[in-house]
């Protein structure tokens, strides 16, 4: 790979512009929901209310116009369009750390403590699916709707929604954290880690180490199948 000049936090908005979905004709439980909770937002996104001081640790596009954010305080919280007052749907125990939205209509948060849920109702509501103890990273839709969870103790995989699970480490030592994992428009897995990183062309049955020994935090495709890699000394672009 090659160093480039943008710094990580450019990376992270390729992240958004890059993994971007079209549109799917997916049917929402809830055209006109009716406010439950607390409403944290003003309509015209001026400054809102705080609830116990919490920030905003994740946020993803959802179905159906449905925007989805988590907070510190465990709260899940959508809205319906752009400029609409946010609702607080569900509270948790935990800080959420990641909100994944799949490409099988399922949307999935994983907590601090490691818990992992699923929605399937456009986040309206939330179904504990199993508490893997360690920390979850990311969270990945492979092309075959399969899904892959990075952990501090190595890589994941459930081709049933979430209810089950297999360890999917094979070539990766035990030791190594799994920061990002990537899938390409070819169904290629990169997976991002503490020992640098590693490629799968058999949905993540087998792995291998590539040339590129940096700790990989951030992984990215831009339009033109360009690989990008946020690390602690940079971008690299392969």
């Amino acid at each position: 790979m090659k160093k480039i000049s943008y710094q990580l936090p450019l990376l992270l908005s390729f992240l958004f512009l890059f993994t971007s979905c079209e549109p799917r004709n997916i049917v929402d439980v809830e055209e006109n929901p009716v406010p439950q909770g607390i409403s944290i937002f003003s309509n015209d996104w001026g400054e809102g209310e705080i609830i116990d001081g919490n920030n905003i640790t994740a946020f993803s596009e959802s179905f159906n116009s449905y925007t989805i954010a988590a907070t510190s305080g465990g709260n899940l919280l959508r809205q319906k369009n752009i400029g609409y007052s946010w609702i607080v749907y569900e509270t948790l125990s935990d800080p959420v750390t990641i909100i994944h939205r799949s490409s099988n209509g399922f949307i999935y948060g994983t907590t601090q403590s490691g818990q992992l849920y699923n929605s399937n109702t456009n986040g309206r509501t939330w179904t504990l699916l199993k508490g893997f103890n360690r920390e979850i990273n990311s969270i990945l839709t492979a092309n075959d709707n399969s899904i892959f969870i990075g952990t501090s103790s190595g890589l994941y995989r459930s081709d049933d929604e979430g209810e089950n699970w297999s360890v999917v480490n094979t070539g990766i030592p035990e030791a190594v954290r799994i920061f990002s994992i990537l899938v390409t428009g070819e169904g290629i897995l990169f997976a991002g880690s503490s020992e640098g990183l590693y490629k799968s062309s058999d949905n993540g049955i087998t792995w291998n180490k590539t040339g590129f020994n940096e700790i990989c935090f951030v992984l990215a495709q831009g339009y033109k199948s360009d690989l990008f890699a946020g690390t602690s000394n940079g971008v690299f672009r392969s």
